[in-house]
């Protein structure tokens, strides 16, 4: 076989090689390469509602132990964007608060899942004992003696 001949034939086979990778790939479902395109977001809040900033959120790949660590911003609100499918828990934690998680939170392509979480106090408010200590402050102020 001559030069030429051999470049032609190798020609042939590669023109072939690339048509039919062209074919397969063509036959693939998209969804097979959207792996990235589903995000958890959400929004952290104490037991009245209110926005919890600086919150640190965790999500967590429970399929690969992956994780992403965020931080609320001033309306309390996260965004984890660019997850792969899967299973998913997401945590947050803040001092001063109780931690809240939700667990089995699934994802399929092409979803964008809301996940609020609400958290209270770990050290609720006594207005009692508050109350109180401002009666007995008011009393040493005035020279009142705490027995009676």
């Amino acid at each position: 076989m001559r030069f030429s001949q051999r470049i032609v034939f190798y020609s042939k086979q590669l023109i072939g090689s690339a048509v039919l990778f062209l074919l397969l790939m063509a036959g693939i479902p998209q969804t097979a390469f959207a792996q990235g395109e589903v995000s958890l977001w959400g929004t952290v809040s104490d037991s009245s509602g209110a926005a919890i900033a600086g919150a640190q959120v965790t999500v967590t790949n429970l399929e690969t132990g992956s994780t992403r660590s965020l931080v609320t911003d001033d309306a309390g609100k996260f965004n984890a964007t660019a997850l792969n499918v899967g299973h998913y828990q997401v945590a947050a934690s803040k001092a001063g608060f109780q931690s809240d998680r939700r667990s089995n939170i699934t994802l399929v392509v092409g979803q964008r899942e809301e996940v609020d979480l609400h958290r209270r106090r770990r050290y609720p408010v006594d207005e009692r004992g508050a109350e109180r200590r401002r009666r007995a402050a008011g009393r040493r102020e005035a020279g009142h003696s705490r027995a009676r």
